[in-house]
């Protein structure tokens, strides 16, 4: 499986903006470097 991640415009508590959603339950974002993963 690979996963592809372009580029994201970050705000300034360095959360990504727009949060990709993938298989519509599990939420990625990052901040500060750390990329985290919930499921919904």
């Amino acid at each position: 499986m690979a996963i592809l991640w372009r580029s994201r415009k970050v705000d300034s508590s360095g959360f990504l903006t727009d949060p990709v959603v993938a298989d519509g339950r599990l939420l990625i974002q990052a901040k500060d470097g750390t990329l985290y993963a919930i499921t919904r």
